[in-house]
């Protein structure tokens, strides 16, 4: 009993976590597409890189596949959850019973089957959420790697400068 009781709230959690995951993914979607503004595009350390606009449509591209899915995903769950319940016995039940199927229905869609495969909810969610932060940070790091480049190498070519104009005055003396 305990078992299924932590499982359950496992999957409720899980579950009730995707809807803000989706909404801040397709919002970010949004801001870049719609209003033009990217000051969200790929930051790293809370900056944005020195061009946004080279960047933006792979951010898109990124958020919009990781989001769609996660909203397969929502739609999916209270569907396959349903498909396990029997209607006649959920009809008879009282509302307490009701309600408890209701909110089991993410671990009733656990292990639903989808044309003879089993179609496990949660790994593909937690896969999605995962392999988007990576290619998200990847994608950041992209985008501010060539500046960081071109800083270093100024500040280098700076020092080399510095050394020489140093090395020249001191051996005019």
């Amino acid at each position: 009993m305990f078992h299924s009781l932590v499982a359950l709230i496992f999957f409720l959690v899980l579950y009730l976590a995707l809807f803000p995951i989706a909404f801040v993914w397709i919002r970010l979607i949004w801001r870049v597409v719609v209003w033009r503004d990217y000051s969200g595009v790929a930051l790293r350390k809370g900056e944005a890189p020195p061009n946004p606009q080279q960047i933006a449509p792979f951010f898109v591209g990124l958020n919009l596949i990781a989001g769609t899915v996660i909203l397969a995903v929502i739609f999916y769950v209270p569907s396959a959850g349903w498909a396990m319940v029997n209607p006649e016995v959920f009809a008879q039940a009282s509302l307490l019973d009701r309600f408890g199927v209701v909110v089991a229905l993410p671990m009733l869609a656990y292990r639903d089957t989808l044309f003879g495969a089993h179609l496990d909810w949660v790994a593909i969610a937690g896969s999605t959420i995962w392999i988007k932060l990576m290619l998200g940070w990847a994608l950041a790091r992209h985008a501010h790697l060539k500046h960081e480049w071109a800083a270093k190498a100024a500040e280098r070519a700076a020092k080399r400068e510095a050394q020489r104009s140093g090395h020249d005055s001191a051996s005019n003396q």
